[in-house]
């Protein structure tokens, strides 16, 4: 190894100077938060739905009163009258409905277990941030611990050079 001596420092020095010129700052990673969870299966709505979507051809409570045998003898008038004519309609709108609050139920359903899927993920994204965190720091400590190391090795073949 002929020729001019190793400056230790200077070696040192750009080396560190070449190490921080490489170092990516990290960007803070913060996932955002999710709001509370609202279960749409839990929803007063759908609840109502499932309660209400049942036509009630009964027509609600018994007449009282004075005239509650017309009211009556009127119900059942229109009841022989209106519902023959209506029956097939009637029976296709409740099929309709039936179907459309099962429908609704089974998309409550599927949104409720999207959400909690979507939930399950921002948990294992912010896990994996930390971990990502957590390896990122022993990096630049094993890259300090190196530094060190190259400094002391470089002072060392310097301190041998100037006794040679």
């Amino acid at each position: 190894m002929e020729g001019a001596p190793i400056d230790a420092r200077r070696l040192v020095e750009e080396v560190w100077r070449e190490a921080e010129a490489e170092r990516v700052p990290p960007r803070p990673f913060v996932p955002t938060s999710l709001p509370p969870a609202d279960h749409i299966q839990h929803r007063p709505e759908l609840a109502q739905m499932n309660r209400a979507w049942l036509f009630d051809l009964d027509g609600g409570p018994a007449p009282s009163g004075a005239l509650a045998p017309v009211k009556r003898a009127l119900r059942a008038l229109a009841r022989r009258v209106v519902l023959p004519v209506m029956s097939s309609y009637l029976v296709r709108e409740r099929e309709f409905l039936e179907n459309l609050v099962r429908f609704e139920n089974d998309l409550a359903r599927r949104a409720d277990e999207l959400a909690e899927e979507t939930r399950t993920v921002a948990r294992s994204v912010r896990e994996l941030g930390d971990l990502v965190r957590v390896e990122l720091e022993r990096l630049r400590d094993r890259q300090d611990r190196l530094h060190r190391l190259l400094e002391a090795r470089v002072e060392d073949l310097e301190h041998r050079r100037a006794i040679d």
